[in-house]
């Protein structure tokens, strides 16, 4: 029976992926079309994955530059001010916002996310739903650390576990700790994560079935 479900946030809570790929566009615009094309690709092609690391990517493979860690936390500084407001603002997916109001007293419910601690929390207390929580895990740990970190403290049996997001990174995640996985996509017949052995979901209002299924 799944009693503990943990959410990825862009793109499975909130429809903020597109804040997102809009925020590196432009903090690569002034080097040109091309380059922020090659942004844009890799970012929608590592969903999941820090920002930071992105950024690092970007610095040494694109722009063929030297990394200073100094400078990609500048970077990563510019590009937090580009897109909190927005994602703060921005629609819920279809169905999040009523399955979490409704169902917090039925299952524990956590966050995981490659945005950065404070921001998320930052975020998700503006949008009010601090008190869905038990716990708000972002980077700079892993989503797989996250997993296994609020299985060991909670003493959670990894069979009654649900992990539900949108990214490679997601299905990692929950795969290497061993709990359920579902993935969240609003374009059903073009999802990139669909295998015959998990599950899809594009609106939260099926979720109920979907979990009898692991029950």
């Amino acid at each position: 029976m799944i009693k503990t479900i943990i959410f990825d946030f862009d793109g499975t809570i909130v429809d903020s992926v597109n804040i997102k790929t809009e925020g590196f566009a432009e903090l690569y615009n002034e080097y040109g079309n091309n380059t922020v094309k090659q942004v844009v690709k890799y970012h929608l092609l590592n969903g999941g994955v820090s920002r930071y690391d992105k950024i690092r990517y970007f610095q040494e493979n694109i722009l063929n530059r030297k990394v200073l860690e100094k400078e990609i936390k500048v970077l990563a500084d510019k590009f937090s001010k580009l897109v909190i407001d927005k994602i703060v603002q921005c629609p819920y997916t279809k169905g999040s916002s009523e399955f979490i109001s409704k169902n917090y007293h039925n299952y524990n419910f956590f966050v995981s996310t490659a945005t950065p601690n404070n921001e998320i929390r930052e975020i998700i207390k503006r949008r009010n739903l601090d008190k869905y929580f038990i716990d708000i895990y972002g980077s700079p740990e892993s989503k797989v650390d996250h997993v296994r970190k609020i299985i060991a403290k909670n003493n959670y049996l990894i069979q009654e576990v649900l992990y539900i997001g949108d990214s490679e990174s997601d299905k990692i995640a929950a795969e290497s700790n061993g709990v359920n996985f579902i993935e969240f996509n609003s374009n059903y017949e073009e999802s990139s994560l669909m295998k015959n052995d998990i599950n899809i979901l594009n609106d939260f209002s099926l979720l109920d079935d979907i979990i009898n299924t692991f029950n």
